[in-house]
């Protein structure tokens, strides 16, 4: 899953610890839910029809509305086709970040482009309140959107600290994961997409090697642009240096427990980065570009974590100086203790205070 599809999971399994029971409806397999939880899917993900995927969605609204008392989306694309029958209820929107630019920044069809600016449109239009996970996020929902700051609720992302702890020390971390023991690793966990930066994680890797032969990438995820960072590694030759370790899901704690550390080289658009709080769970710190809400993430931890920039030239040295001077990290025990402070039940408690006022302004 992406790190909003993952924030969205966890949050509604977290939330009835708080006694704020929920249902959720995600494209997938209808009629199927998640393993222990009330989330269900109402459409596949490819084969059926616009127009089907609508009816599918209008009639588990339909099911599901009388029975709740606010509505909640992350998505203004599903959304759109409701706001109709939920007219009744206030509607909370987590934004995660600007879905018109994304699509822009990631070569979509204007037709694509055209219906997520409408989907925005009127449902941000509808909305009561929002929830972001950064400044930076709500700084675009003010200036771009035209939100008004009191409906606006600022509530970073979370992890969980229980599954993002993985009881192994690097050396057995990287044995489980058949990862070299003797090679210093720098793991990123990402969407292949062009927002991301691993382009010039790719031709910064190539830097690297000319002054630390050594070093190791392990590319987590997938996307889109996995062919294209295939062969670029390859006519860089880098065969020996980038491990493209597609989705590992359950193995994916081992994956920054094995590192020496994370690095989260985005270029646009990043709100949070679940993905540098995953890396701090674990013991391993985590270098940002100064990218959108990233260093927000992990400015009060150690500001010497947001490299100078996202070119391949800022990540190399980044990476070089990291690599060479590895105390000047912050240790293992400092990232356990900061991460707490984005750990789930303290986020999903705040979350809940957000839906209650709602709730409360409502009556």
């Amino acid at each position: 899953m992406t790190g909003s599809e993952r924030y969205y999971f966890d949050l509604l399994q977290k939330l009835p610890s708080f006694g704020v029971e929920n249902m959720g409806l995600v494209v997938g397999e209808p009629g199927k839910k998640a393993p222990a939880s009330k989330i269900e899917g109402f459409a596949p993900e490819r084969g059926m029809r616009a127009r089907e995927r609508i009816g599918n969605l209008r009639r588990a609204v339909r099911r599901i509305e009388p029975q709740v008392s606010l509505v909640v989306t992350h998505s203004p694309e599903h959304a759109l086709p409701v706001l109709d029958l939920i007219r009744r209820k206030p509607l909370v929107v987590h934004f995660h970040g600007p879905r018109t630019l994304e699509y822009v920044a990631e070569g979509k069809s204007f037709r694509r482009i055209a219906m997520a600016q409408i989907a925005e449109t009127l449902t941000y239009a509808r909305a009561v309140r929002f929830v972001v996970l950064s400044e930076a996020n709500a700084k675009i929902l003010r200036e771009r959107y035209r939100i008004a700051p009191e409906r606006i609720s600022i509530v970073p992302g979370a992890v969980d600290t229980t599954q993002f702890r993985p009881a192994v020390s690097r050396a057995e971390a990287r044995a489980k994961l058949g990862w070299p023991q003797n090679r210093p690793i720098v793991t990123a966990v990402r969407r292949l997409a062009h927002t991301k930066g691993l382009e010039n994680l790719i031709d910064a890797i190539a830097l690297v090697k000319a002054r630390m032969p050594q070093a190791y990438f392990p590319i987590v995820g997938a996307g889109p642009l996995l062919e294209a960072l295939r062969a670029r590694a390859d006519a860089l030759g880098l065969a020996d240096h980038v491990l493209f370790a597609g989705q590992i899901h359950e193995d994916l704690p081992l994956a920054y427990r094995a590192a020496n550390f994370s690095i989260v080289p985005s270029v646009q658009l990043e709100g949070f980065g679940l993905s540098v709080v995953e890396s701090l769970a674990c013991g391993t710190p985590a270098l940002v570009t100064p990218v959108t809400g990233l260093p927000e993430v992990v400015r009060d931890l150690d500001e010497g974590l947001i490299l100078s920039g996202t070119s391949p030239e800022d990540l190399a040295n980044g990476i070089v100086a990291a690599l060479s001077h590895p105390e000047r990290l912050p240790s293992e025990d400092a990232c356990l203790e900061y991460v707490q402070r984005f750990a789930w039940n303290s986020i999903a408690a705040r979350i809940k205070m957000v839906y209650e006022d709602v709730l409360q302004r409502a009556e």
